[in-house]
């Protein structure tokens, strides 16, 4: 998957929580596009079946829910460990996370995790949802 989609399904599950009704606008507004970029993409990831639409209503299916918890989870355990291990600012850790949770394989990940000791949020105080149901 690549990264532009992994962003448009991250930017429609933080939507719907934070503000619950999610559209190709606030999608646009989101991530700083056009209307008509976020309408072309949105098309597609419900053709992929991680969007799904209702009117003008969009959330995500189960599988873009999977994959939206997946990385953000990543982003914050490279926020944690940036801020935890290499004592970054918090105004800092948002760009470089960003990066790193689009280049990060999973052994890397489950390493890092391990090595943060599963940490249930970041220092954002942000649910890291792959650790919610670790002891």
């Amino acid at each position: 998957m690549t990264q532009n989609r992994e962003d448009y399904i991250k930017a429609v599950f933080k939507i719907a929580e934070r503000e619950g009704e999610v559209s190709n606008q606030r999608i646009a507004d989101s991530l700083g596009v056009s209307r008509a970029s976020a309408s072309e993409m949105v098309k597609k990831l419900i053709q992929e079946g991680f969007v799904v639409a209702e009117g003008r209503q969009l959330s995500l299916s189960a599988e873009g829910e999977r994959i939206a918890k997946r990385i953000l989870s990543r982003h914050r355990l490279w926020e944690s460990f940036l801020m935890t291990k290499l004592q970054y600012e918090e105004a800092e850790v948002h760009e470089q996370a960003e990066q790193l949770e689009h280049i990060s394989d999973e052994k890397l990940i489950e390493r890092l995790n391990a090595y943060l000791h599963f940490p249930k949020t970041c220092p954002h105080g942000a649910i890291i949802y792959e650790n919610e149901d670790k002891a």
